[in-house]
């Protein structure tokens, strides 16, 4: 090297061995710095693509998944307890009769909405408030909850009068992270006032029970399936 031999030349020989021990570990200290910051450039490289697959994951899962990430996943939007209050609320000022329309169940649902003024809204579907619609003519493709019309407080605490039209993992009232593995369901609102989740498996079996139950309370089967038959299918 022509630096080294020149400054080598105004040495003495042992100054010029120093010298030379010096040089050479400078030049071992340059190389592994260079070394060192080429490997930290791997590491920060692979770490970075670490972290964008796992973002273009969660991607994928929430595009795939839009149930587990709708309303209900940080809080109970559609709280199926508080329309159970403001059906009771309502029969309670009418004799024990829950609200009726010959229009259809979604205007005599609306009929409650004093007491709950987004009470047509369920799981998946757009929130309505009372003040949002005409209280005659509601379209039922604006409910998200199938409302049983007919019943009264005297009838069997065992019929349902309310429930979800779409299934949702875990119902309204379950969270994440429970709601990526809960299996797809819906809740549903009996006479009493009390709340049960029935999930897709035992649905065919519940649905069963509920139009034989509604057959003893005065209802025509066909009516009963018509209620059954307003769900969202999958």
């Amino acid at each position: 090297m022509k630096t080294k031999t020149n400054l080598n030349q105004n040495l003495k020989p042992s100054q010029s061995k120093i010298a030379n021990i010096t040089l050479d570990r400078l030049a071992d200290e340059s190389k592994r710095k260079i070394e060192k910051a080429k490997k930290n450039k791997k590491i920060g490289v692979g770490c970075l693509s670490i972290v964008g697959v796992f973002f273009i994951i969660i991607a994928i899962y929430v595009k795939t998944h839009p149930l587990v990430f709708n309303e209900s996943w940080l809080e109970h939007s559609h709280c199926i307890a508080q329309v159970g209050c403001a059906l009771r609320m309502y029969s309670g000022a009418n004799n024990g009769y829950f609200p009726y329309s010959e229009k259809g169940y979604a205007d005599g649902l609306a009929k409650a909405s004093e007491y709950c003024n987004w009470i047509v809204t369920g799981p998946g579907y757009k929130r309505v408030l009372s003040e949002d619609f005409e209280k005659e003519n509601i379209s039922e493709d604006l409910c998200g909850r199938v409302y049983i019309q007919g019943l009264k407080e005297e009838d069997s605490c065992d019929i349902a009068i309310l429930f979800d039209k779409l299934a949702t993992p875990g119902g309204d009232h379950c969270h994440l992270p429970m709601r990526m593995w809960a299996p797809l369901g819906r809740e549903v609102l009996f006479t009493d006032g009390h709340h049960e989740f029935i999930t897709n498996e035992q649905w065919d079996d519940f649905v069963k029970t509920q139009i034989d139950l509604l057959g003893q309370a005065g209802m025509s089967k066909e009516k009963a399936k018509w209620y059954y038959n307003q769900i969202d299918k999958e």
